[in-house]
Parts: C-alpha cells; structure tokens; sequence
C-alpha cells in the first residue's frame, strides 16, 4: 500500500567467512515467501521499479558502551543486493536502481534495506535522521 518494502536482517555476514553460502539463500527464501503471499493477496507481484534501496546498517553499543561501525565491502553489500533482485520484485541496474548506505549507532546490531521507488525516495529520505553524518564546525 505504501509502495515500501523493508527488510530487516541480522547484521550483514561477511563474504568471506563459514556463513557466506549461506546469507543469499536465506535472503531470496524470505523474499519469495513474502513475495508468494503477496501475490495471493493483491493477484499480482510487487514490482518496484526504478527502485531505491536503502541499506541501514544498526550497530548496537558494545559492552564498552562505544559502538563499532563495520565497513562492508562493496561484494557483501552485492551478494544481498544481487539475492533481493533475484526475486524479481526490482532490477538492480544501473540504469533502473538507485542504492544507497547508511550507518546508525543504536541498541541492537542488524541491517535493514528499504526498497521503494525513485520517484518516493525524498520522501523517504526526508524523514531519516542523518544527524550522525552533521560535521561539528572547528
């Protein structure tokens, strides 16, 4: 109904490590699912395109109460982009997607994508709280 899709996950697993084979798949299962229901309520598939999404990576506090940011490689953030894709609900093409990565200290770790499309992405971005990236003046 809003034209908004969003997908929370654990933080996102690194490509490189005993888990990877792992995190495409459950991605795609967890879409297909949503995206089977989906169809039998609305008696069509969600297709958002062009798209815009939005990864939000939370990074909870640690026990030293310092939250500790994560910079994933460019191949972690397409093994999922590349599996959200799959279930043909967007096309990640240059030419019909727009992505974009954010960071946000909070209490939990876990990484949300928001998928919508470009022609809601101010709207979406109007109300997030970039006030993390504002520059303090020396």
């Amino acid at each position: 109904e809003k034209k908004c899709l969003r997908v929370e996950m654990p933080g996102l697993l690194p490509l490189k490590g005993k888990w990877n084979e792992y995190l495409p798949g459950k991605v795609r299962y967890a879409i297909e699912i949503f995206s089977e229901n989906y169809q039998q309520k609305h008696g069509q598939r969600l297709w958002l395109s062009p798209a815009f999404v939005l990864f939000i990576h939370h990074y909870g506090y640690s026990d030293s109460g310092y939250w500790h940011y994560r910079d994933y490689d460019n191949q972690e953030y397409s093994v999922v982009l590349n599996a959200l894709q799959s279930t043909l609900i967007f096309n990640d093409s240059a030419a019909t997607c727009v992505t974009m990565q954010m960071a946000v200290p909070g209490d939990k770790s876990f990484t949300e994508v928001i998928i919508t499309p470009v022609d809601r992405m101010i709207e979406l971005l109007r109300n997030m709280d970039f006030s993390m990236y504002s520059l303090s003046s020396n």
